[in-house]
């Protein structure tokens, strides 16, 4: 319902009052000033009667099934409606002042009242239907917007609780094999992905972390890539420190370091050099193009769900570019925003 207090406080007294003046009922005498102001009250109450039957005929109006279509006829057809109606009570009104006046009735003061009325009753309905329609119109879009949040955090939140067992599927394969081969290596790679995994947490509920923050985790990631396959993996970190007050999605470039070693060959003679480096505009990661012979065992969940994230959150698009030799991954750069929250640091 339109919140109309104030216009109807506004609207009913001012037309109560210029009602009998406009229609030539009163005029201003110091010696009839009782009867002026009862005739005042008299047309304030039959302009709350006016105002009661336009609003409650625009509203039928407006339900009606064959205006909601047509918003010109709609518009038209309260306009006729309500200056119809007006004018019929301020007639019906006036000759009803005249009657309890006992004076002798002229049909001059009654169309007069009966054009103020039409008019003021017009210009009434088509106020109050452009207030409605804006109204409307606002918590409609109130309504999407809230839809479109929530949609987008259950997809965020739903993307989110994809990337963690992914990350784990891949920690116990690897972990499988240092078991066999050297207990040591495994209980320092146990040790440094409880680490890890701590950053999962603390950051699953984060938008946004700052740059050096997801550097220092990818540190920490590839101390537990050099365990698992020494000198055969390296990340070449060439973004300036002074940049790293930017802002990226958490865990963001150790997926692109885990897709590049997903899909590509690597050994001791030839091993995989993945690139980190950054301009105005993207944050770049790039590795070579050495297709691996037999497809590995994975969820194909990573990339696209980076893509997706950085879609919902950042409204901006992961830029992919792939020739025969390089495979570059170009991460939008969040300069500022409000919603990294440092605190879950703590």
């Amino acid at each position: 319902m339109i919140r109309d207090q104030l216009f109807k406080r506004i609207f009913i007294p001012l037309a109560g009052l210029c009602f009998p003046f406009v229609a030539g009922l009163s005029a201003w005498d110091v010696d009839r000033f009782l009867p002026t102001i009862f005739t005042v009250f008299f047309f304030t109450g039959a302009v709350m009667v006016m105002w009661w039957s336009i609003v409650r005929s625009t509203m039928a109006l407006r339900s009606a099934a064959p205006l909601r279509k047509n918003i010109f006829l709609k518009l038209l057809t309260i306009f006729l409606v309500a200056a119809v109606a007006a004018a019929l009570l301020g007639m019906v009104a006036t000759v009803a002042w005249l009657w309890i006046n006992k004076l002798p009735f002229t049909t001059a003061p009654v169309w007069r009242a009966g054009l103020f009325a039409g008019v003021s009753g017009a210009v009434l309905a088509l106020v109050y239907e452009a207030v409605f329609l804006s109204v409307e119109k606002e918590l409609d879009t109130r309504v999407l917007q809230q839809i479109d949040r929530e949609r987008q955090e259950a997809e965020v939140n739903v993307l989110r609780n994809e990337l963690d067992p992914h990350f784990f599927f891949n920690c116990m394969n690897a972990l499988s094999h240092l078991v066999r081969e050297d207990s040591e290596k495994a209980h320092q790679f146990v040790h440094n992905l409880s680490n890890i995994y701590k950053y999962f947490l603390r950051n699953k509920a984060t938008d946004y972390v700052s740059l050096n923050d997801e550097l220092e985790f990818l540190e920490a990631y590839s101390f537990l890539l050099r365990i698992r396959f020494d000198e055969t993996i390296r990340i070449e970190n060439t973004i300036d420190p002074q940049n790293g007050s930017a802002f990226i999605l958490p865990c963001a470039l150790q997926v692109l370091v885990e897709n590049a070693m997903k899909h590509n060959f690597f050994s001791e003679k030839e091993p995989l050099v993945v690139t980190i480096g950054m301009n105005s505009y993207f944050i770049t990661v790039s590795n070579p193009v050495r297709p691996k012979l037999h497809a590995t065992d994975s969820t194909n969940v990573g990339l696209r769900n980076l893509k997706a994230r950085y879609r919902l959150i950042t409204n901006q698009n992961v830029l992919v570019q792939k020739t025969a030799t390089k495979f570059l991954v170009k991460l939008p750069v969040v300069k500022q925003t409000n919603r990294y929250d440092k605190s879950s640091d703590h």
